[in-house]
């Protein structure tokens, strides 16, 4: 590397990489921290009045194939992701 590159590297270390191929900061308000206990929402196909509302969860990661969340439940110790 030359000292020019250097030079060109070291003045872009105050924006992101994301920031170097658009104009506009990336949107940040969907992610979490991994593994934090999380609650799953139950909808109403799944349940009764006297079922509970929600699943206590762990925080796994996003989703790959679908713009869910994959979480681990704590109670049947099942992997699963929302929609």
């Amino acid at each position: 590397m030359s000292r020019v590159e250097a030079g060109i590297l070291f003045l872009k270390m105050t924006t992101t990489p994301c920031e170097l191929r658009n104009p506009t900061k990336p949107n940040l308000g969907k992610l979490k921290m991994y593994a934090c206990l999380c609650f799953a929402h139950i909808t109403k196909q799944n349940k009764n009045k006297l079922h509970d509302n929600a699943i206590r969860c762990i925080f796994i990661g996003y989703s790959n194939s679908s713009p869910g969340y994959e979480l681990y439940d704590l109670k049947n110790g099942d992997f699963f992701t929302t929609t």
